[in-house]
């Protein structure tokens, strides 16, 4: 089956046909890896949505009215034990969400790292081809189209930024193997053409 994709004047054609297994092997497992890393994605724009929410579990200061003890005032003191509780809920809902963040990052920047050093290791860079890298590269601007699609339509448009920055995130961390399948093709074919030089001497 052949498919084409011209962009800018740029030749996208691809063969399946083409393809060796293990070829066929880690562009499975990289379809698996977008996936784990869209859904890492929408969850935390999910628990971003939600701490952008504050205003669920602040305390309403301006209902502090009227608080005597003994007869003295103390609804200055309650408001402020109020502003202080919010300002501990801001810094613990931010913590947490930078835990998040970070685990969610470890999550997909693991696999990445092991689709890399095992799949493009010494004993299979033969097994490459322009038809994997061009598959694979076609699969990754699908997912970041559709991740974009999803976490829009999943969580809306609250705390823009920070989804954006995140989207970067695991956008370059699977370019991590892209790069990395895009060396290896150059590799092999300086492999075969040294090989091709060696062949011409004898």
């Amino acid at each position: 089956m052949m498919l084409s994709a011209y962009k800018k004047g740029i030749d996208m054609s691809f063969s399946f046909k083409n393809l060796t297994t293990p070829s066929k092997i880690r562009i499975v497992l990289f379809i698996c890896l977008l996936i784990w890393a869209v859904y890492c994605f929408i969850a935390y724009s999910t628990d971003l949505n939600n701490g952008g929410k504050l205003s669920d579990i602040y305390i309403n200061t301006s209902d502090i009215n009227d608080i005597y003890v003994d007869g003295s005032d103390l609804t200055w003191a309650m408001r402020l034990m109020g502003i202080g509780l919010n300002g501990m809920i801001t810094v613990m809902v931010f913590f947490i969400l930078l835990f998040l963040m970070v685990a969610e990052t470890l999550l997909v920047l693991v696999p990445t790292l092991l689709l890399r050093i095992i799949g493009l290791n010494k004993k299979l860079i033969l097994t490459v081809s322009k038809d994997e890298f061009k598959i694979t590269k076609t699969i990754f601007l699908l997912a970041i189209c559709i991740s974009l699609i999803l976490e829009f339509a999943i969580t809306g448009f609250i705390a823009i930024i920070p989804k954006l920055i995140l989207c970067v995130t695991w956008i370059l961390l699977c370019l991590i193997y892209v790069n990395g399948l895009k060396h290896s093709v150059e590799k092999k074919e300086l492999i075969e053409l040294q090989r091709l030089h060696e062949s011409d001497q004898q």
